[in-house]
């Protein structure tokens, strides 16, 4: 999609990391005893190319940092 490589991981994730700040939650859906899990959709544009991706964050438990699920672009 983006026209990337394994050497390019780094770009990638500071790309989806920078999208998501600003981005509105679209689902929420309790783990529970597991945590929450946050669906967020961002644009992002990598190597001139430009996606939707839909990205999935698990919160631990209150107050853990997020941590990146899952991100499966949009051709």
């Amino acid at each position: 999609m983006f026209d990337v490589g394994p050497d390019d991981s780094e770009e990638l994730w500071h790309a989806i990391a920078a999208a998501v700040l600003d981005a509105p939650v679209s689902t929420v859906r309790e783990r529970a005893p597991h945590g929450v899990v946050c669906g967020v959709a961002v644009e992002l544009t990598i190597n001139d190319r430009s996606s939707l991706v839909a990205t999935a964050w698990h919160y631990a438990e209150v107050g853990s940092p997020p941590r990146l699920v899952t991100a499966y672009p949009t051709p």
